[in-house]
Formats: structure tokens, sequence, C-alpha cells
């Protein structure tokens, strides 16, 4: 079973404990071997299941409904079974994510060590998650050998090249705004003009790579970034709705952040790291921006345009750290109704926990994701206020939604920059291709996460009033 995964979506599986792994995988193979229906299902990839998230421990509760293709109920499944006959998981240590990606990369230079804090708290806090399951963990330590490969890359990559370091990158512009409120639109219009430098899904997943094309010309970031898109959209179809993506794509940043381990990325994994992000001084997380900065080096090196345009609402989280590094960049941050923001995120965040957990319990996702949430706009409000007006630009979701290219051209004017009438009429010609919820639309209510509109009111009233944002009770 697992080779037929290596070879349709062309992932290299690390097997650290190749032998337990591979018992994962003839588990599966068991199942469907007895089961010629269960087989053909599993096989063809094209049925799904439809798995309830608890809202809450009652059985009388409203259930957030999750659709997941057949064949990832049987990996589950498989997993469980495993435990029961007493399968080794794989190991989460540092010492054993550092070795499976030494072994992967056939590199051993990390770079400065100051990620060890950082990535032992995370696997920790996978370690210690009670509904991690099997499946859950391989693919959390998947997760983290990933990370620590692209750190092999990269330092392999400086060695290669050091005049990256120098490169510079002026007036980077960065859009900042919790998810559903513009930020997508605005950098994918802006990514129209020619001179705006954007990152890709198919870069980001390996910025640094030894290799370049394949025989046929395509760089094989490109098509690896394809297959593993492919593996997403097959387990979990339901994300596309929440977040349509494509490897070809304009793409926030976040993976770059990730590659730091100093970064809201990794505030799910669980309490220990949350608590010790949190802690983190300006200067510490700012140490986690030059990181970043470095990987727009080498981005830039490879294709080089006039000015980054960037986005990510990871960012919200250390404005004052981006700016430490970024001094000459200007931030746009964008602004909606939270009753319209928060059950979507929960939404998202609840539908990816549920992918490899059996006890994903809705309440609890959005308990975690509010409370992040607030952490995340309360330090956004103290950076506010100690950089000047100047250096930001408001702006509503109303106001993009409503005039896209117009809500664009207010962006340029405040970064003092035209837009060309080439870039005008290729944004026009984008937004006819490109209609909202051109790939359906995904339902959510504030009840299916327990979550009231008081709630919500306590957590973001002084963010709301400040901003001036417009409310579904003032309008």
């Amino acid at each position: 079973m697992l080779s037929w995964v290596e070879e349709e979506f062309d992932i290299e599986i690390d097997d650290d404990d190749a032998q337990g792994m591979r018992t994962f995988g003839n588990v599966v193979d068991f199942i469907c071997e007895r089961k010629s229906a269960v087989q053909g299902a599993f096989m063809s990839g094209n049925a799904t299941v439809s798995t309830s998230v608890s809202s809450s421990s009652s059985d009388t509760s409203t259930a957030f409904e999750i659709r997941r293709p057949f064949v990832f109920e049987m990996l589950l499944t498989a997993g469980r079974l495993a435990e029961r006959c007493g399968m080794k998981p794989p190991s989460l240590s540092a010492e054993a994510v550092m070795a499976g990606a030494r072994r992967r990369t056939g590199l051993d230079d990390f770079g400065p060590h100051d990620f060890s804090k950082p990535l032992e708290l995370i696997l920790e806090d996978y370690e210690q998650d009670p509904n991690r399951g099997l499946a859950g963990r391989i693919a959390a330590r998947a997760r983290t050998v990933t990370r620590m490969c692209q750190r092999l890359w990269i330092e392999d990559d400086l060695k290669r090249h050091p005049e990256t370091c120098d490169i510079p990158l002026t007036r980077p512009i960065f859009i900042l705004g919790f998810p559903r409120t513009g930020t997508t639109l605005l950098q994918r219009l802006m990514a129209r003009d020619p001179d705006n430098r954007v990152t890709y899904m198919w870069e980001m997943q390996q910025p640094a790579m030894p290799e370049k094309l394949d025989r046929s010309g395509e760089d094989v970031r490109l098509k690896r970034a394809k297959s593993r898109l492919k593996l997403v959209t097959y387990v979990a179809p339901q994300l596309h709705k929440l977040h349509p993506m494509n490897a070809e794509n304009p793409e926030e940043c976040a993976a770059l952040m990730a590659n730091t381990l100093v970064s809201p990325a990794f505030a799910f994994a669980g309490p220990r790291y949350r608590d010790w992000l949190g802690s983190r001084s300006c200067d510490e997380i700012a140490r986690g921006y030059e990181y970043y900065k470095l990987q727009l080096q080498i981005l830039t090196r490879q294709n080089d345009r006039e000015r980054w345009v960037l986005k990510s609402p990871i960012h919200l989280y250390a404005i004052d750290s981006l700016l430490q590094v970024f001094p000459d960049a200007r931030i746009i941050h964008t602004h909606r109704d939270p009753l319209k923001v928060v059950p979507s995120g929960c939404s998202l965040a609840t539908a990816i926990e549920r992918l490899l957990s059996d006890k994903a319990n809705a309440h609890a996702v959005a308990d975690r994701y509010l409370d992040f949430a607030q952490q995340t706009i309360d330090r956004a409000m103290k950076a506010r206020d100690a950089i000047g007006a100047d250096r930001v630009l408001d702006m509503q979701y109303e106001e993009v939604i409503a005039d896209p290219v117009a809500a664009v051209e207010r962006v340029y004017s405040f970064c003092g920059l035209d837009v060309k009438p080439a870039h005008r009429e290729e944004m026009r010609r984008w937004l006819d291709e490109n209609t909202q919820d051109k790939h359906g639309r995904h339902r959510y209510r504030l009840e299916d996460f327990g979550l009231t509109e008081e709630r919500i009111a306590d957590v973001f009233g002084t963010y709301v009033d400040r901003f001036k944002i417009p409310c579904a009770d003032s309008q």
C-alpha cells in the first residue's frame, strides 16, 4: 500500500522506523485483501464517508460534519489496529527527526542550532497529544523532518552561493489580516503586475534545492508540489472550498516562517510551544525573521523582481519583529467583522485536525483558536501603538470586495507607486475568470463550535472599536 502512495503521489516516505512503517502499510493491505468491496473503494479514491467532529462531550450536541475519502478512513482504521497489535510508533525525538533529515538529503550541516529548543517543544507537544493516533504521529514526524531538510538544503545553498546574503530586499509590501479578510484577493491581484515578486506554493515547499530541472525542463520542485497537492486534495477535498490551492498560484508565506521554527504556524502543536513562543521577546522573534529574510534572498536570486508582495496572517503576531528586520516595509492591514472571520478560522482548524485524529472536538479546537486569536490581535495592537501611521494602511474587507481594482490602486498610492494600464487590465481579466466562491462555498455556524456572539465581542470589542470595523449589528 505504501508503495502505491509513493508512486501515485511522487512522495518519498521517510522510514526511520522502516519496519514499523511497512507494518502499518501491511495492516491496510490485510484489510483490503479480505474485503473486496472495501478494496475497490479504497484504491479508487472516489468513495467518501461522512464523519462527525464532536462539538461537545454530550452525545446530543450539534456535530460539525467533515467528509473525507474512504481511503483515509482505512488509514486511520489501520493505525488503530496496528497500535492494538503493539506496533512501535515512529520516534518523535529531535535526534530521530534530525537523523531522518540527514538521510533524506545526504547533508549534515543544519547551520546555527538556535532551532533546538523550539524543535524539542514542538515534538514534545506532538508526543503528549492524546488525540494523535498512529497516522497523526507519522504525519507529525514527516512535517518536522521536512522542516529540518529545508535547513540542510538552505545551508548547502549558502555555501555554494555566499553572495545570497548581500542581496537587497527593498521596500517589501506585507499584507496582514486574519483569514477571510481579503488578503488573498489583494495579493493575487498585485501578482498580475510583472514588477511584483510573490511567493508560489511550489517554490516555498523547497526554497533551496540542489537540483533544478528534470529531463523535460520542468523545475522538479514544481512537479513535486503538484504531486503533494494532489495528495492533499485526495485526502482532504473539503479543504479546497476553505482555501483553494494550486501549485502555481501565489500563496501566503507561512511555509517560509515555519522553516524558522519560531512561528505561530506551530501554535496548534500544543501548549508547551505556544507558551514558549508567547514569552519570546521582540529580538528573539526577529532572529526567526532573519532566517525568513534569508529564504526570500534565496528566492530573489532565483527570480528577481522590483519588489516583494508577501502575505500571511501569522505576521500579525510579531509586527514589531517584522519591522525590525524589514525597516522600510509597508504594511497593509485588512479588517473584517470577527463574527465572519472567527467561525471560518475555526472551521479550517477543525478540518485539518480531524484528518488525523479520531477524537477532534470542535469546541476544544475553537477554544484554542479563539485564545490564540486574542493573543495575536493584542500583540498586533500593541505593536501598532509603537509604529508610525505612515507605515500601515488599514483597509476594510467591504472596501476590497466592492471594488478590488480600486483597492489595489489605493495600496499602490500608499506605497508611492502607480498602477500601469496593462496591470489594471490584467486585474480585471483575472477577476472575470476567478469569481468569488468559484470552488464552492463552505458553510459554518457559530454554534457548531460552541461560540456565541457575546464571547467573540468580548475578545474583539476593543479591536473592532479601534479600527471602526463594520459589524453585522451596525449595518
